[in-house]
């Protein structure tokens, strides 16, 4: 692996993780890649370079049935735990909180089911001129 993404060509990028990540980057890859025909290690093109040539990328999605495994809510309130331990953990100097995907969304998702979806003037406007031309109450007489 090379650590300088310049110099990609000579090598890979460096997987995160020490040796156990470098170990699960190479098995992911080599079911992204390989098992698709698609393009592998050294032979990914680079992202960043000029869209010229044709890609060639995989894809591996993998789909478990958890009740298959556990009890679905016995899973789910494992998983919560953790994430709670997670997000109450030390902060970072600087750092208010520790988020994980799909928070924002979350709060976004509970604040706006609240307070309804903000919408800007002009597109209020526009909404406002679609339900006229249907004869149907305007959003700003709603309000």
């Amino acid at each position: 692996p090379v650590t300088d993404p310049r110099r990609i060509e000579e090598g890979t990028y460096l997987p995160m993780g020490g040796y156990k990540g470098s170990g699960l980057s190479l098995v992911i890859g080599l079911l992204a890649g390989p098992l698709n025909r698609a393009a592998f290690g050294r032979d990914i093109r680079d992202f960043a370079a000029p869209a010229s040539e044709k890609g060639n990328v995989g894809q591996f999605v993998v789909a478990f049935d958890v009740a298959q495994f556990v009890l679905l809510d016995a899973f789910k309130a494992e998983v919560d735990r953790h994430i709670r331990d997670l997000i109450s953990s030390h902060r970072l100097p600087g750092r208010d909180e520790i988020r994980v995907p799909g928070m924002g969304r979350a709060a976004r998702r509970a604040e706006r089911e609240r307070n309804g979806v903000p919408l800007s003037a002009s597109v209020l406007a526009q909404i406002d001129e679609l339900a006229k031309s249907l004869d149907v109450a305007t959003l700003s007489a709603r309000a």
